[in-house]
Protein backbone atom coordinates (compact mmCIF):
# COMPACT_ATOMS: atom_id res chain seq x y z
CA UNK A 1 0.00 0.00 0.00
CA UNK A 2 2.84 2.42 0.88
CA UNK A 3 4.66 1.66 -2.40
CA UNK A 4 1.49 2.29 -4.39
CA UNK A 5 1.13 5.78 -2.83
CA UNK A 6 4.79 6.59 -3.54
CA UNK A 7 4.43 5.42 -7.16
CA UNK A 8 1.29 7.54 -7.61
CA UNK A 9 3.06 10.63 -6.22
CA UNK A 10 6.11 10.03 -8.41
CA UNK A 11 3.90 9.65 -11.49
CA UNK A 12 2.35 13.05 -10.75
CA UNK A 13 5.63 14.82 -9.99
CA UNK A 14 7.81 13.28 -12.73
CA UNK A 15 6.21 15.15 -15.71
CA UNK A 16 6.48 18.46 -13.84
CA UNK A 17 10.18 17.91 -13.11
CA UNK A 18 10.92 16.93 -16.73
CA UNK A 19 9.05 19.99 -18.05
CA UNK A 20 10.99 22.32 -15.74
CA UNK A 21 14.30 20.81 -16.86
CA UNK A 22 13.41 21.20 -20.54
CA UNK A 23 12.36 24.82 -20.09
CA UNK A 24 15.54 25.72 -18.21
CA UNK A 25 17.69 24.03 -20.88
CA UNK A 26 16.09 26.16 -23.61
CA UNK A 27 16.76 29.49 -21.91
CA UNK A 28 20.53 29.81 -22.25
CA UNK A 29 22.64 32.94 -22.35
CA UNK A 30 24.09 34.00 -25.72
CA UNK A 31 27.75 33.19 -26.31
CA UNK A 32 30.51 35.76 -26.63
CA UNK A 33 30.58 35.09 -30.39
CA UNK A 34 26.84 35.79 -30.59
CA UNK A 35 27.36 39.12 -28.81
CA UNK A 36 30.34 40.19 -30.95
CA UNK A 37 30.13 41.57 -34.47
CA UNK A 38 33.41 41.63 -36.40
CA UNK A 39 33.98 43.75 -39.48
CA UNK A 40 37.10 43.49 -41.63
CA UNK A 41 40.21 41.81 -40.19
CA UNK A 42 39.93 41.79 -36.39
CA UNK A 43 41.13 38.25 -35.64
CA UNK A 44 44.04 39.65 -33.61
CA UNK A 45 41.57 40.81 -30.94
CA UNK A 46 40.35 38.02 -28.68
CA UNK A 47 37.24 38.71 -26.59
CA UNK A 48 37.88 36.91 -23.31
CA UNK A 49 34.72 37.74 -21.37
CA UNK A 50 31.62 39.95 -21.35
CA UNK A 51 29.58 40.94 -18.34
CA UNK A 52 26.65 43.27 -17.81
CA UNK A 53 24.71 44.55 -14.81
CA UNK A 54 21.96 47.06 -14.15
CA UNK A 55 23.18 50.12 -12.24
CA UNK A 56 20.47 52.65 -11.35
CA UNK A 57 18.22 51.15 -14.07
CA UNK A 58 20.97 51.56 -16.70
CA UNK A 59 22.90 48.74 -18.35
CA UNK A 60 26.64 48.70 -17.56
CA UNK A 61 28.90 46.52 -19.72
CA UNK A 62 32.43 45.23 -19.15
CA UNK A 63 34.33 43.54 -22.00
CA UNK A 64 37.70 41.84 -21.39
CA UNK A 65 40.03 41.72 -24.40
CA UNK A 66 43.44 40.48 -25.38
CA UNK A 67 45.23 42.03 -28.38
CA UNK A 68 47.79 39.93 -30.21
CA UNK A 69 50.63 41.59 -32.07
CA UNK A 70 49.11 43.87 -34.73
CA UNK A 71 49.94 46.91 -36.82
CA UNK A 72 46.30 47.68 -37.69
CA UNK A 73 44.17 50.35 -36.12
CA UNK A 74 41.29 48.61 -34.35
CA UNK A 75 38.10 50.40 -33.31
CA UNK A 76 35.04 49.33 -31.33
CA UNK A 77 31.53 50.47 -30.46
CA UNK A 78 28.38 49.11 -28.81
CA UNK A 79 24.96 48.60 -30.36
CA UNK A 80 22.17 48.78 -27.76
CA UNK A 81 18.90 46.79 -27.96
CA UNK A 82 15.66 46.99 -26.02
CA UNK A 83 13.86 44.02 -24.44
CA UNK A 84 12.21 43.24 -27.81
CA UNK A 85 15.62 43.12 -29.59
CA UNK A 86 15.09 46.43 -31.44
CA UNK A 87 18.13 48.70 -31.68
CA UNK A 88 17.78 51.84 -29.56
CA UNK A 89 19.77 55.09 -29.36
CA UNK A 90 21.19 54.82 -32.90
CA UNK A 91 24.73 53.92 -33.90
CA UNK A 92 27.58 55.02 -31.66
CA UNK A 93 30.74 56.57 -33.07
CA UNK A 94 33.70 54.22 -33.48
CA UNK A 95 36.27 54.51 -30.70
CA UNK A 96 39.94 53.54 -31.11
CA UNK A 97 41.02 50.49 -29.15
CA UNK A 98 43.72 51.71 -26.79
CA UNK A 99 45.03 48.31 -25.69
CA UNK A 100 48.57 47.77 -26.98
CA UNK A 101 49.81 44.78 -28.95
CA UNK A 102 50.33 41.75 -26.73
CA UNK A 103 48.32 43.33 -23.89
CA UNK A 104 45.01 42.58 -22.17
CA UNK A 105 42.49 45.08 -20.91
CA UNK A 106 38.88 45.94 -20.17
CA UNK A 107 36.41 48.25 -21.83
CA UNK A 108 33.55 49.54 -19.71
CA UNK A 109 30.50 51.34 -21.03
CA UNK A 110 27.08 52.50 -19.90
CA UNK A 111 24.05 52.33 -22.16
CA UNK A 112 22.90 55.80 -23.22
CA UNK A 113 19.59 55.33 -21.41
CA UNK A 114 17.29 52.94 -19.53
CA UNK A 115 15.64 51.40 -22.62
CA UNK A 116 18.72 49.26 -23.36
CA UNK A 117 18.27 45.69 -22.17
CA UNK A 118 21.07 44.02 -24.17
CA UNK A 119 24.00 44.91 -26.39
CA UNK A 120 26.33 43.79 -29.15
CA UNK A 121 30.06 44.58 -29.13
CA UNK A 122 31.30 45.61 -32.59
CA UNK A 123 34.91 45.55 -33.81
CA UNK A 124 36.45 46.87 -37.02
CA UNK A 125 39.90 47.65 -38.45
CA UNK A 126 41.29 50.20 -40.89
Amino acid sequence: MIFKRINMKLCKIFPIVISALLISACTSNPSIDDMTSRMRETDEVKVLDMRSILVNNQLKVDVSLQVKSTNKNISYRFAWYDKNKFQVYGAEAWKPLTIGSGQSGNIQAFAPGPAAASFKFELTSD
